[in-house]
C-alpha cells in the first residue's frame, strides 16, 4: 500500500531544522526517525525507506502516522520516565572507582 504526504514549506523546513538539531546532539534514534518521515514525504515506498533505514515496515508506518496526527512535535524523544536515582552524581562517580579497582 502506497501513499503521498504533501507538507507546506513551513512544515517542512521545521522537520530539516529538527534533523539538524538530532545531528547536533547525536541522537541517531531520532535521526533515522525523521529520515524515515522525510523520506515518505518525498515519495518513497514503505519497504523501501524500511529497507534503506534498518526499520521494520510497520515502525515506518507508526512514525509517519505519529507525524500526521502530531506534526513536528512527534520528532522528538523524551528522557523515558522513572525513578530518581538514590545516588548523587558524586557518589556514582565514587562507586565506579571503585568497581574499577576491584
Amino acid at each position: 500500500m502506497e501513499f503521498r504526504i504533501l507538507v507546506s514549506k513551513g512544515v517542512r523546513q521545521a522537520v530539516i531544522e529538527r534533523l539538524q538539531q538530532a545531528y547536533a546532539s547525536g541522537q541517531v534514534r531520532l535521526i533515522r526517525r525523521i529520515h524515515a518521515v522525510i523520506s515518505i514525504v518525498d515519495g518513497k515506498g514503505v519497504d523501501e525507506v524500511a529497507m534503506l533505514l534498518d526499520l521494520g515496515g510497520q515502525t515506518v508506518r507508526d512514525y509517519v502516522h505519529a507525524f500526521l496526527v502530531q506534526g513536528v512535535a512527534s520528532l522528538r524523544y523524551r528522557k523515558a520516565p522513572g525513578r530518581p536515582s538514590k545516588l548523587s552524581k558524586t557518589q556514582r562517580k565514587e562507586l565506579a572507582e571503585l568497581i574499577k579497582a576491584g
